[in-house]
């Protein structure tokens, strides 16, 4: 078909306005940017237009597509404006099907397929131009097979073109990374109402609210009815919800895993004198157009899997869409003619400009696969966040798909040439090499699916309600269709054994590999996590399982599992085994516990005591104890503490001079205290002379002798006798004496040149006065002491000048 003919059967198209910049960006340059609302005729006519161009050569164009509903819509569209039946002109190629020929010259994919093809032709030689359609969605697939394009455009392929469309995109930071101009159109849609009614008063369930409001916009609006809906649960919901509608209308789901002659029939115009109420999931959102729609109503909720690194999991999560997909959706509404669009939340609400990366929140062992088959990091437009990444590398490592340095293994290149997730690779790995890839297929299947039925927590079981047609006809055909895509591509017939799904899925899944520890479902997987089963789940009770979905709030519910064995564990695994000391300071009886274990990960198989521990493991474990309960645990007795005081009182007053803070007393421990430990198991065993032992070996010789001399243990008195001094309060040094022993000193002790706390005592030791102005004692609060002891004590001296008087002489 001759431009000409195209023009005359689109002629008010948008795109067409775009044409002649579109192909001197791309016969000048070998990359560009398109941004063209829904509606513009970008999906369908970009392609056909540029077939003829010279640089193109005569090869190939890739049309790349987010989802497998949007790429066999498009194809045949392409097909329907050449007047060609599918496979001639323009092929389609996704998963399940193969429409192409030797004159095909656009083909139709979806966006894993590509990094796969380039895995094993990475020139491309039959290729022209790459196009990443509805980039926006910024799918991990789509980052990866743009990050290979471009190594061989840079590298192979300098005469390959990439061109990225999209109706909304972050056009400056784009074609700044992307290094490309950027060519935008306006559309041509109606005007379109937007009308917000957020949930109020009352609440209800989201498919009663949304069957209200569909049942009065059949009442006041004309045209088709489009609504947007998280999941398939929610469309099955509300299906049940409308069953009584006006003969006119006609309901129809709309989601990636239907069949696809349902697809067909949703997509479809109504026929005439006929409204079409379609229930879509988002993958209505772009690509697809359904003729009639004149109402979108839109929950505002998307729903996808958000991948958990340090759990291992990837759990679906219910959001509210971005402000960008909420556009594209009230568009739907104004393609034909004017529209409304409802909005099933409030107008105060902020939404997100745009929609995340996918490579953000994904499991990431995928990518880090074809990565290690590509041998090297590619020119990504956003490299992948570096935590997530390393442990997506561990994965490939641990399930023998990449070596220590990173390099694919044959087992992982087969994985690749397979298009397998790694865990499903290993799976089927494991399986070709015991003889099991019949039941191995069927459980990739089950592995993989959405809308799995709750019959029962057990893979197994759920296995055999498949096969023996115990659940939805629905849900058995889709798991029949998984299953023989996987027996295709590995060559097995369609018969069907039965075989201990455990290893198996050990195998894939070695690190969820979990071990009861309570009567009450009570699990502990090999990753450190935990994780629980309702009792009434004929599993709770296996010592053993392997855990292949969990929900994601905190120690998890576990939603499917294998049963497994140790004997099955210690076979499998037994390089992996770890026989070794188990040493650990056990904080609630302040001792190290030493036990003989051997482990898979944090699964501890047996145990049993240690006699004779490692000396220096164990110093280690009681050092490790003591930082954990902190100085305190320590025997600080009278003495310990008074020592401590003065060596702080020391070092407020000289510099270089060893600190005994907290801080510093537990940076510093294992030199100054971990000498003291050896032979020691509980901190009870400690003893307070080892304490002071290992504070005063922090000073040198010179130092303690300077430490006697200002900071000293005791003071000699006007009577002779020496007295200890007090350290261990909060008021700093305390001296605590009768009253008799200072008669003769007119001046307040002093230790490092501050006075001491002088506390007065009576000759029978009981409190008189506080002070650390004994001058000022002597002569204003003496006199009234003295009136009041003479008479109590008349054996004992009261002089009135006491500062003048001699002491009674004591022996110290």
């Amino acid at each position: 078909m001759k431009l000409d003919d195209l023009y005359r059967g689109q002629p008010d198209l948008p795109i067409w306005t775009l044409v002649s910049s579109l192909r001197e960006s791309l016969r000048g340059g070998s990359r560009a940017v398109l941004v063209a609302p829904p509606g513009a005729g970008k999906s369908s006519l970009v392609p056909l237009l540029l077939l003829a161009e010279d640089w193109l050569q005569g090869r190939r164009i890739l049309m790349l597509e987010p989802r497998r509903l949007a790429a066999r819509s498009l194809a045949w569209r392409m097909a329907e404006l050449l007047g060609e039946p599918l496979g001639q002109t323009v092929g389609l190629r996704t998963r399940d099907e193969n429409h192409g020929s030797a004159r095909t010259r656009i083909e139709v994919l979806t966006e894993a397929l590509l990094s796969r093809r380039l895995q094993s032709e990475p020139e491309l030689a039959e290729v022209g131009l790459i196009i990443f359609d509805e980039f926006h969605e910024r799918s991990l697939h789509a980052d990866l097979g743009l990050a290979l394009a471009r190594d061989v455009q840079q590298g192979l392929r300098d005469d390959l073109r990439l061109l990225l469309m999209s109706a909304t995109l972050d056009e400056q930071a784009l074609a700044a990374r992307f290094d490309a101009p950027v060519l935008r159109c306006e559309g041509r849609s109606h005007p379109v109402a937007v009308r917000y009614e957020g949930a109020g008063g009352v609440r209800q369930p989201l498919e009663q609210m949304v069957a209200t409001v569909i049942r009065r916009c059949i009442a006041q609006e004309s045209g088709s009815l489009l609504v947007f809906l998280p999941g398939e649960g929610e469309i099955r919901r509300l299906q049940r919800e409308l069953r009584e509608l006006p003969d006119d209308c006609s309901v129809h789901p709309l989601y990636g895993r239907m069949p696809r002659e349902d697809q067909a029939a949703a997509l479809r115009p109504a026929r005439a004198g006929q409204r079409k109420i379609v229930l879509a999931t988002a993958v209505a959102e772009t690509s697809l157009t359904i003729d009639g729609v004149r109402v979108v109503i839109d929950a505002g909720l998307a729903r996808g899997a958000v991948y958990d690194p340090s759990a291992g999991f990837a759990h679906l999560r219910t959001r509210r869409v971005t402000r960008d997909a909420a556009d594209q959706r009230a568009g739907r509404a104004g393609r034909t003619a004017p529209g409304v669009c409802i909005r099933l939340w409030s107008a105060e609400e902020v939404l997100e400009p745009i929609r995340a990366p996918e490579m953000r929140s994904a499991d990431l062992a995928e990518v880090a696969l074809n990565v290690a088959a590509w041998g090297g990091q590619p020119d990504w437009l956003e490299a992948p966040p570096a935590g997530p990444w390393a442990q997506a590398c561990d994965v490939l490592q641990a399930l023998g798909l990449s070596d220590a340095q990173g390099r694919i293994t044959p087992d992982g290149r087969q994985v690749v040439e397979w298009g397998a997730h790694p865990r499903v690779g290993r799976l089927l790995l494991d399986a070709r090499a015991g003889g099991q890839l019949a039941m191995a297929c069927d459980l990739a299947a089950l592995l993989q699916s959405e809308g799995r039925p709750r019959i029962d927590v057990d893979v197994h079981q759920l296995w055999l309600a498949w096969r023996r047609g115990g659940a939805s006809p629905d849900w058995c055909a889709r798991m029949q269709r998984e299953s023989l895509r996987w027996r295709r591509r590995l060559g097995v017939g369609k018969q069907v054994e039965e075989a201990d799904p455990g290893p198996l899925l050990a195998a894939a899944f070695p690190e969820r590999i979990a071990q009861r520890r309570s009567a009450t479902g009570a699990y502990l997987l090999a990753n450190g996590r935990g994780a629980r089963m309702a009792p009434e789940q004929a599993l709770a009770g296996s010592p053993y399982l392997v855990v292949l979905d969990l929900d994601g709030r905190g120690e998890g519910q576990i939603r499917l599992a294998a049963e497994y064995s140790e004997a099955r564990l210690r076979q499998q695994f037994a390089e992996d085994l770890v026989r070794e000391e188990q040493i650990r300071f056990d904080a609630r009886k302040a001792e190290v516990r030493a036990r003989l274990q051997c482990r898979f990960h944090a699964l501890v198989l047996e145990q049993q005591p240690c006699p004779t521990p490692d000396a220096e493991a164990v110093r280690q474990a009681l050092l490790a104890g003591i930082r954990g309960l902190g100085l305190a645990c320590l025997p600080w007795t009278t003495e310990a503490q008074n020592l401590r005081q003065r060596l702080h009182t020391m070092a407020r007053s000289k510099a270089q001079w060893p600190e005994v803070s907290d801080d510093r007393l537990l940076a510093e421990l294992d030199e100054w205290l971990g000498p003291y430990l050896y032979g020691l198991r509980r901190l009870d065993d400690l003893p307070a002379s080892r304490l002071i032992e290992a504070l005063t070996a922090r000073l040198e010789p010179a130092q303690a002798a300077k430490l006697e001399q200002h900071v000293p243990r005791q003071l000699s008195l006007p009577s002779g006798r020496r007295c200890r001094l007090d350290y261990a309060g909060e008021d700093g040094p305390v001296l605590a004496v009768r009253i008799q022993d200072l008669f003769g000193q007119d001046a307040t002790p002093t230790v490092a040149g501050e006075p001491v706390l002088l506390h007065l005592l009576s000759p029978a030791r009981r409190p008189l006065a506080v002070t650390r102005d004994l001058p000022s004692f002597w002569r204003n609060a003496y006199p009234e002491v003295r009136k009041q002891m003479r008479g109590r004590y008349p054996k004992h001296d009261w002089p009135e000048q006491p500062w003048l008087a001699t002491p009674p002489q004591r022996k110290a």
